[in-house]
């Protein structure tokens, strides 16, 4: 029969026991959420939307460049020659 000072023993060292176990595991667990934060799969989308700003910005500056060509020049651009110019965006 145990005595209530050694029944007390036992359960600090049970909650010990388990605080380090739970301080263990959230450690790993942070460790693995690093790691996988890392991966190709989670930046991809951010790189996606980089690349579709890059492709807008680009896309605007060649709409301003044939808008200005159209304009010096208003007598020969024609609605088909802009469409030539910005082939993507009218595709």
């Amino acid at each position: 029969m145990q005595t209530r000072r050694e029944f007390d023993k036992h359960i600090a060292e049970l909650r010990e026991t388990l605080s380090s176990m739970i301080r263990y595991r959230l450690l790993e667990m942070s460790r693995r959420v690093h790691e996988l934060s890392a991966r190709r799969g989670f930046r991809r989308p951010l790189d996606l939307l980089r690349q579709q700003r890059q492709r807008a910005d680009e896309m605007t500056s060649r709409l301003a460049l044939a808008f200005e060509r159209a304009s010096t020049n208003r007598a020969s651009a024609s609605p088909p020659r802009i469409c030539a110019l910005l082939p993507s965006i009218f595709a």
